[in-house]
């Protein structure tokens, strides 16, 4: 299930569109001693949130999420070189 979201995230550039995107995940069941009781399962979902690719600036950030995310080791360590927290 796919959906468009508008956010204003504080940092003085308006609204972004952000696409988010709801996968199901496997049922889950509490336990109540040796016992699983299906009653009780609770809701599992996944969300794929990403800016969606308006402009220049959605572009960058969507790069800097995948530069992150593949790289944790680098990325940490650039940020820490130049002082910032990216």
């Amino acid at each position: 299930d796919r959906h468009d979201w508008y956010v204003d995230r504080g940092d003085n550039t308006g609204e972004r569109r952000y696409v988010i995107d709801f996968y199901n995940g496997e049922a889950s069941t509490t336990t109540n001693g040796d016992r699983k009781n299906p009653n009780m399962a609770l809701p599992s979902m996944f969300l794929d949130v990403r800016p969606a690719l308006d402009d220049v600036d959605s572009v960058q950030d969507r790069m800097k999420m995948f530069v992150r995310d593949a790289f944790p080791g680098i990325y940490g360590f650039m940020g820490r070189k130049n002082g910032a927290d990216l």
